[in-house]
């Protein structure tokens, strides 16, 4: 929590791989609030609280949320805030290895990552971050071989 009212702002505009739990802590001179939970863009939920009676709103699910809430203050007036965008990111990349047999002839080179490529969706294209284990296998010898990527 940044304010002693207001959004926590922990996992603000930061992909997280798990639940994330948004705590709203209204201003002493609320009379009540209205939040609404906005998933990709669309409205999921509304929800009218008394004054004072904190909140707590979970992410469970893969999508970009943001909160709107509309206070109606005890001088009569509206205030509205809306909080950062939270990323919940439940999905992994998706590996994709075109071939699932190699053939590597005495004397000649392989290009392990010819017919790979790694997508998250979220981060986009993720081929440069996959590592296999080529460097490690006794490629001098005859024989089968595993070959790992991860």
């Amino acid at each position: 929590m940044n304010n002693s009212y207001g959004f926590n702002t922990e996992y603000c505009n930061m992909p997280a791989n798990n639940n994330i739990k948004i705590t709203y802590v209204p201003s002493s001179d609320i009379v009540y609030y209205t939040y609404n939970l906005y998933k990709n863009s669309n409205l999921v939920r509304t929800v009218t609280l008394d004054s004072g009676r904190l909140t707590n709103i979970f992410l469970d699910s893969t999508g970009k949320y943001y909160v709107s809430i509309e206070s109606h203050l005890q001088d009569g007036s509206v205030k509205t805030e809306t909080s950062c965008e939270y990323i919940v990111d439940k999905e992994k990349p998706i590996l994709t290895i075109g071939k699932e047999n190699l053939t590597l002839i005495k004397g000649n080179t392989i290009d392990v990552m010819g017919n790979v490529s790694a997508r998250d969706n979220i981060d986009g294209d993720m081929t440069s971050f996959v590592v296999t284990n080529i460097d490690k296998l006794d490629l001098k010898s005859v024989g089968k071989k595993k070959l790992t990527y991860t």
